[in-house]
């Protein structure tokens, strides 16, 4: 395929619409300029951009343009860019839709985002176009990728189906460490069976199967607050016996989160760093810190609700918040941010 194939996805009774909004639009400046009642003409002005930003915009949303090159698809919709991996597009019609006389003709493109801190996410875009446009890129879809992509699927679903743990156990390249020697990165490249682990000592990266997460947040909730009533009727009330819980629970994690660390042996082989790794692992860091600091806020201004009127709701979902605050801030991203910073030097 020499040139690239462009298809321009549209439906008509939206691109006149949308016409028909922008043109008013320019109308209605025009008589803002020249005419004498200038509040009169602000506000028809006002009125026609209000409708060409929310109704005009909804209807430019259905548009779009697909271009077909030689190692990616590019969908451009809504002012994004998408670059599609060819060999996972799927493109599928709708049903069709009448109503108040206009007939729509849905049709779907999905596929995984090739790009920086974005790859293998899955997108499904929404068109509405003329029959004859749908029509024409459902053929050309069907005759020059549906084999290959189904082939790719096929492919994929026989190596998913292979345990990732007897992968690691039958390579060359395995090697066996304490969990306690190791620091979690996080999962590979968004799949929670995998795990990269960081090596300190030898300053390297592994991948291996992910250890099971020992602590199930809801029934520690329910033990906590469990914990808050008797500390509240035995002997203390309001802050100390919330404080109290919150401190039990803390406790607990960093007990339950010692002994996993113990507990376990991983097996691990090399791990190949993707490209752009550092920089989504850096973005994923400042995500994470955001949410320590969201759950930290929401626990503080839940607590003070709580001590302040009484809920069990205000209580109980403090809790959660403080939980997942002790998981996150436990979970090792300051260290993890620590060693990145000494892989990517060297």
């Amino acid at each position: 395929m020499k040139q690239p194939r462009k298809f321009y996805i549209y439906s008509r009774s939206s691109l006149y619409f949308l016409i028909f909004l922008v043109v008013s639009m320019f109308i209605a400046i025009i008589h803002l300029l020249i005419e004498d009642n200038f509040f009169e003409n602000l506000k028809v002005l006002l009125a026609t951009l209000s409708l060409l930003v929310t109704v005009g915009w909804i209807a430019f949303s259905s548009m779009g343009r697909i271009e077909i090159r030689k190692s990616e698809i590019v969908v451009d919709r809504n002012f994004k860019h998408y670059r599609l991996d060819p060999l996972t597009i799927v493109v599928r019609l709708g049903e069709k839709d009448s109503s108040r006389g206009i007939t729509n003709y849905p049709i779907y493109v999905e596929g995984k985002i090739i790009g920086n801190g974005t790859s293998d996410r899955l997108v499904t875009l929404k068109f509405l176009g003329t029959k004859r446009k749908n029509k024409e890129l459902l053929k050309y879809y069907q005759e020059h990728f549906q084999a290959l992509v189904e082939a790719n699927k096929a492919l994929e679903q026989e190596s998913t189906e292979v345990d990732f743990e007897q992968i690691v156990l039958a390579s060359k390249e395995r090697q066996q460490f304490p969990l306690r020697d190791l620091v979690e990165f996080g999962a590979d490249q968004g799949d929670l069976e995998k795990t990269v682990f960081y090596h300190p000592k030898e300053n390297k990266l592994y991948v291996g199967k992910s250890v099971p997460f020992p602590i199930i947040f809801t029934p520690s909730t329910v033990l906590f607050y469990g914990i808050y009533l008797l500390t509240d009727r035995v002997s203390f009330h309001g802050f100390i016996p919330l404080v109290l819980s919150f401190g039990l629970m803390l406790v607990i994690a960093i007990w339950q989160l010692q002994h996993r660390r113990q507990k376990y042996t991983v097996n691990v082989i090399p791990y190949e760093m993707p490209e752009h790794y550092f920089k989504v692992q850096k973005s994923n860091g400042l995500k994470t810190y955001l949410l320590i600091l969201v759950f930290g806020l929401i626990t503080l201004g839940l607590s003070i609700l709580y001590l302040t009127f009484g809920s069990f709701l205000l209580l109980f979902i403090s809790f959660l918040m403080w939980y997942l605050f002790v998981v996150l801030t436990l979970c090792g991203q300051f260290k993890k941010t620590h060693y990145l910073k000494i892989l990517e030097k060297k």
